[in-house]
């Protein structure tokens, strides 16, 4: 079973997704990264928050297994849910969030990784939005953050075709914010929470409102519009057969449980909490 937690130390709150599937992001995944973002916004100390997966991956993306039978009655309404808890929750909160990309961030997963404020990688990372692949439309924002990110042109291209891409391409696409020269991303965070803190908190909060807030309702706009195209997608039987196929193709070569798509401290502080929920 996947999960999230996150511990805080100094002013940065370090946000892990973990476990089953390689931190696939499951509908329950999701629920418990809102509820660390919403815990970690009523910390006033707390002035940055970083992003990353374990084990090696940043995520492969949604659970497959969840799709298996087709969308459940009540996606929609959910999916808005989760959304506004994660991807929107992480453009309008106080706090510069930073995502680390190591080995691969794949569909939902990597619209994530590029919705944090600042993206940095290591130089043998893979990105890929493959959503077309297995009968769906790119989701969590990707159809909003790609062209306004790297252009339409390579939107397109990346989105359409559903290829992997190298992090250097990505990069240079406007995808990714910086590459770690390797076995440097920690070395490189450090660097970036140290340039940050240059600011005072107030600039830093001012400066990220004034570049997202033009655009806010043009993310949650192109969100709502990919959830209604979803279960128009899903309807279709290639759509059932192709994700049937790529979970028997993962049994069959052994990997069933990775999905393809895709200051002193306060007594809380470095106590890693896993982040839980009903819904």
């Amino acid at each position: 079973m996947s999960s999230v937690s996150w511990r805080a130390k100094d002013d940065t709150a370090y946000v892990t997704l973990q476990g089953a599937k390689r931190n696939a992001l499951s509908r329950a995944a999701y629920h418990q990264l809102g509820d660390c973002l919403e815990e970690i916004a009523l910390r006033p100390d707390i002035r940055f928050v970083v992003l990353a997966g374990s084990d090696g991956i940043f995520s492969s993306g949604g659970d497959l297994n969840e799709l298996r039978d087709g969308l459940p009655a009540d996606y929609l309404e959910d999916y808005l849910l989760r959304m506004r808890r994660s991807i929107i929750a992480i453009s309008e909160m106080d706090k510069i969030v930073i995502s680390l990309i190591e080995g691969a961030a794949i569909g939902a997963g990597a619209a994530l990784a590029m919705s944090a404020d600042i993206v940095l990688a290591e130089p043998a990372a893979r990105i890929r939005l493959s959503f077309v692949h297995i009968g769906y439309v790119p989701d969590a924002g990707a159809t909003w953050m790609l062209p306004r990110n790297a252009g339409f042109a390579v939107a397109r291209d990346v989105l359409l075709t559903g290829r992997t891409i190298s992090v250097q391409e990505a990069r240079q696409s406007g995808l990714v914010s910086r590459v770690a020269e390797p076995g440097g991303l920690p070395a490189l965070l450090d660097t970036v929470l140290d340039e940050l803190r240059i600011a005072p908190p107030q600039s830093l909060i001012l400066t990220k409102r004034l570049i997202n807030e033009p655009e806010r309702g043009a993310l949650a706009a192109a969100i709502a519009a990919e959830g209604a195209a979803q279960p128009v997608a899903a309807a279709s039987n290639e759509t059932s057969h192709l994700v049937a196929a790529v979970l028997d193709g993962m049994r069959r070569v052994g990997r069933a449980d990775e999905p393809s798509a895709s200051s002193p401290h306060d007594p809380q502080e470095n106590r890693e909490t896993t982040c839980t929920t009903d819904r």
